[in-house]
C-alpha cells in the first residue's frame, strides 16, 4: 500500500549541558495509508514524543518526517497548522473540551472557526457523526453531565470532522475503565477499516491488541515490533498474550 507517514532517524533531546536528555534516539517508523498502529513503552520511553513529532507538533528535532509527500520538517509553523487542521485528527486521554460549550458545540467549533459560513452544513455533519458514535441525542449536554467515555466519542467526532487521512491518539483510553476503553478501540478499529490510519500510543496490553501492528519502544529506541497475522484471528485474549509475551521477552 501507498505510504502515508515516513518518518527516519529522528533524534530528539530535552535540557542542555549535563541536563541534556535523549528522548528519541535515531527513531524511524513508516506507516501505510490506512494503516493501524500501536505504539507501547514503559513511562519516559519516547512513546507521546514521538506521537508529537510525526505529527508537526513538535518541531524541535532533527532527522526528517515526511507526511503525505510533504517534508514536515521544511514547513512553516503556519502551514504545519494547516496540515494538521486538514489532514490530521487528535484524540487526548483527556479531551480539551470548553466548559461553557455543549457537546455538539464544542465539536463543531474548531471547524466553525474556519469556515463560518457553512455553519449549518457543519452542525449536520457532526450530528451525524454523533449518531455514528452512539451518543445521539447529547448534543445539548454539557461537557460535566456525560460520562468518560462518552466524552471520548465526542473527541473522536472532533477529530473526525475534518475527514483526516490520519487520527493519532495519545492515551486515548488511559482515563476510561475497561469496558469503555474496548469501545473506543473497537470504534477506532471501525474508523480504520473505513480507510483512515490511525496512531496510538497505549499502556495497556488489550487496547494495543485491537491494532493490526505493535510497535514497543524503550529508553528512546523503538526495540521490537509484532505484526498480527491470521493466526491471532480476532480473539482478543489471544493477541493481547501475545503483546504481554513480547513485553516480557524485551524485558519491559
Amino acid at each position: 500500500m501507498e505510504q502515508l507517514l515516513d518518518g527516519k532517524e529522528i533524534v530528539k533531546s530535552y535540557g542542555e549541558g549535563r541536563e541534556k536528555q535523549l528522548v528519541l534516539d535515531h527513531v524511524s517508523l513508516e506507516m501505510e495509508r490506512g494503516g493501524f498502529v500501536s505504539v507501547m513503552g514503559p513511562s519516559g520511553s519516547g512513546k507521546s514524543t514521538l506521537l508529537y513529532t510525526l505529527s508537526g507538533m513538535d518541531s524541535d528535532y532533527s532527522g526528517t518526517v515526511v507526511f503525505d509527500g510533504s517534508t514536515m520538517s521544511g514547513l512553516k509553523e503556519e502551514t504545519l497548522a494547516d496540515l494538521r487542521r486538514t489532514k490530521m485528527g487528535f484524540v487526548f486521554q483527556q479531551p480539551a473540551f470548553l466548559k461553557n460549550l455543549n457537546l455538539l458545540d464544542n465539536i463543531i467549533l474548531p471547524v466553525m472557526r474556519e469556515n463560518r459560513k457553512n455553519g449549518k452544513a457543519i452542525t449536520v455533519k457532526a450530528r451525524a457523526l454523533m449518531k455514528k458514535v452512539g451518543i445521539e441525542g447529547l448534543e445539548e449536554r454539557d461537557i460535566a453531565q456525560v460520562s468518560g467515555g462518552q466524552l471520548q466519542r465526542a473527541g473522536i467526532c472532533r477529530a473526525l470532522m475534518s475527514e483526516p487521512e490520519i487520527i493519532f491518539g495519545d492515551e486515548p483510553t488511559g482515563a476510561l475503565n475497561s469496558g469503555s476503553a474496548q469501545e473506543i478501540m473497537e470504534l477506532l478499529k471501525e474508523i480504520n477499516e473505513e480507510g483512515t490510519a490511525v496512531l496510538v500510543v497505549t499502556h495497556d496490553a488489550k487496547v494495543a491488541a485491537k491494532t493490526k501492528r505493535v510497535l514497543f519502544m524503550q529508553d528512546g529506541k523503538i526495540v521490537s515490533e509484532l505484526v498480527f497475522g491470521k493466526e491471532e484471528g480476532d480473539d482478543l485474549d489471544i493477541r493481547a498474550e501475545k503483546v504481554m509475551r513480547r513485553m516480557r521477552q524485551i524485558g519491559i
